[in-house]
């Protein structure tokens, strides 16, 4: 056929299988063009695209309809099953006869409940309600039948993987089968850091965000669901998401509905369990667009600073401040009236806007103006207010200009603030400890497309840096953490066969727990590890230890990343040192026993919240006659 091969497979009997269309993709095809399913047996090509003659029920798609996957059964080579995702319905085909007729395969179940006027079935699957209605609008990726059930069939689509025990009934029941959230494009992820609180809560595209009280299971609401804010549809973006660093109960967030006219916004003041909407919504840019970016005070969760979208290098938007929660909103003064590129698209995880983590007074906001595309843009600065985002003052000279950005400060250390952008005069990571007036890119960072700042190991105040890059000129892409603000540098994971992403759309780490680092890939859901680094260890060779009554010297080794203290119980026993560092040798003296009595003691060692006992015996004096 004079058409592209998208799709194929050779079945058990030698037969292959193609889906075809006319032009590179979809997008490319004109009303004219065709596409269809062909096989190929002894020399010859066979159209085998279901048509109005060769299908029950019958359809009127044909060659006009889109077809993205195939699968033969791996025990007989005449079931043949293909899926067609265009001209207004998403089904599957089932062929017991190598395609010379067609059933077509019901997928009402994996609708909602709430669609079941019009889908037959639908709610009879098993699959979180917030997948919604617009779930099958991403049908399909892959189908396969399962090679120990010959009636079993899985298949995919952009939200997740399905499965079905028995295809041939009249409308099979499909269930959800994962218990991660794979398929998802997050944008924002932040772990607010109260003791005994929520581990994680996302902003997403198209699936809005969650709330995740367990890293083990899917949540089971998005967060329009936990609360009062109306939103009426589970499809949207969250693209600004932030929590006040003293009160982290407080968490605020905006975003939009999938089209960007509906304004979605609100704030929690219990640590994300549930939601309200602002009293009155952050304007939104000069096209009517919401979404944006949002930063809360550190010191005052009443205090908040929006900027909208661009949308375009064209037009004024303006970020505004509240002092009231969100009751009123007013324009902030001395921010440059015109488009800012790195807020120019709510499809993109990038982060221009900031709180200072300390000074709750601090925000900051990097704008970028120029124009489209790519190349024509000017440098970018830094802008800071000192009084809750009321004035903005322009404070740096020169940044790295790129559409998309990361500014994020230091937890721990007022003005000390950081930042990266992916374009070419960038990648590089710069601080700045004048609050951005004054910047300096890291010598060791090579490439950095991500970073976040964690919990300091322990025996440290210094907060544990992660970025994803290369460093050190070596050229190997991957995540890499430092102990001393970027000095030395340790490889955590290989981005290649470790983890197969490419890029990480964000990065987030818990200023609660030393070593946990959360990330989003680009559509590949959120990845979370923890490290297991030798260096935070402390441990103690031999744990035990046993003098003869004389008494003698037993040497003992200490191995930590960190400062420790060492002391001992009985004054009988003394040692070379009390305190030291990384691995040392410590010597343990204990003098004669006189009595017939053996003793003991205890030796211990404390180090970065860390403790190692050792328990020491000494033999009793023997009796002796006169």
């Amino acid at each position: 056929p004079d058409l592209n091969p998208i799709r194929g497979l050779v079945a058990g009997d030698g037969t292959l299988y193609c889906i075809f269309m006319k032009g590179t993709n979809d997008y490319n095809l004109v009303s004219t063009d065709k596409r269809g399913v062909w096989k190929y047996k002894a020399g010859i090509w066979t159209n085998i695209t279901p048509l109005s003659t060769t299908t029950s029920p019958a359809t009127s798609a044909g060659e006009d309809a889109s077809y993205s996957s195939l699968a033969v059964d791996p025990n007989n080579s005449s079931r043949v099953l293909i899926n067609q995702y265009d001209n207004g319905e998403r089904t599957l085909f089932l062929s017991t006869n190598a395609g010379i007729s067609w059933k077509r395969v019901s997928l009402y179940s994996l609708y909602p409940s709430s669609l079941s006027w019009f889908y037959p079935g639908a709610g009879t699957g098993s699959f979180p309600e917030w997948y919604g209605t617009y779930h099958m609008f991403t049908f399909g990726g892959n189908v396969a039948f399962d090679a120990n059930n010959p009636n079993a069939v899985w298949l995919t689509n952009g939200v997740g993987v399905f499965y079905t025990p028995d295809i041939n009934l009249a409308n099979p029941s499909w269930n959800a089968k994962m218990n991660n959230m794979e398929e998802g494009c997050p944008q924002v992820l932040i772990s607010p850091p109260k003791q005994g609180g929520v581990p994680l809560i996302s902003g997403f595209n198209d699936f809005l965000g969650f709330t995740h009280t367990s890293l083990d299971n899917v949540p089971s609401k998005i967060i329009t669901e936990s609360g009062t804010i109306n939103h009426p549809s589970h499809f949207g973006v969250i693209s600004g998401m932030d929590y006040c660093a003293s009160d982290p109960d407080f968490i605020a967030f905006v975003g939009s509905d999938q089209t960007g006219t509906t304004g979605v916004c609100g704030f929690s003041t219990d640590n994300g369990l549930t939601w309200s909407p602002f009293s009155s919504l952050p304007p939104p840019n000069q096209y009517g667009t919401w979404a944006g970016k949002i930063a809360v005070s550190a010191t005052n969760s009443n205090n908040l600073v929006y900027a909208p979208f661009s949308e375009g290098w064209a037009g004024i938007i303006t970020p505004h401040y509240t002092k009231d929660r969100g009751v009123t909103w007013t324009p902030c003064n001395g921010l440059p009236p015109v488009a800012n590129g790195a807020v120019n698209d709510y499809w993109s995880s990038t982060s221009p806007l900031i709180a200072d983590r300390v000074n709750g007074d601090k925000f900051y906001y990097y704008h970028q103006s120029g124009e489209y595309p790519p190349g024509n843009y000017i440098s970018g600065y830094i802008y800071v207010s000192t009084d809750g985002g009321v004035n903005f003052n322009k404070v740096s000279q020169w940044l790295p200009e790129h559409w998309i950005v990361n500014l994020k400060a230091n937890p721990v250390v007022e003005g000390d603030i950081w930042f990266n952008a992916r374009g070419s005069s960038g990648k590089l990571l710069y601080r700045s400890t004048t609050s951005g007036t004054n910047w300096n890119s890291l010598p060791t960072v090579n490439k950095c497309y991500q970073f976040a700042f964690g919990k300091a190991r322990p025996g440290s105040t210094i907060p544990t840096l992660y970025i994803h890059g290369e460093v050190n000129g070596t050229g190997v892409e991957g995540i890499y953490l430092s102990y001393d603000y970027g000095i030395t540098w340790k490889q955590i994971a290989d981005m290649g066969s470790t983890i197969p992403l490419g890029i990480t759309s964000c990065m987030e780490s818990d200023l609660r727990q030393f070593g946990r680092l959360y990330f989003g890939g680009s559509c590949r859901g959120i990845f979370y590890g923890d490290v297991d680094d030798p260096a935070n260890v402390l441990t103690v060779n031999p744990s035990f230890l046993s003098f003869t009554s004389a008494g003698g010297v037993f040497s003992i080794t200490v191995t930590s990343g960190f400062s420790w203290n060492v002391a001992s119980s009985q004054s009988w026993l003394t040692l070379s040192t009390t305190s030291g560092s990384g691995i040392r040798s410590i010597n343990l003296s204990a003098v004669n026993n006189v009595s017939l009595t053996p003793r003991t003691a205890q030796v211990t060692i404390t180090g970065g919240g860390l403790t190692q006992i050792i328990n020491i015996t000494q033999a009793g004096a023997g009796a002796t006659l006169t």
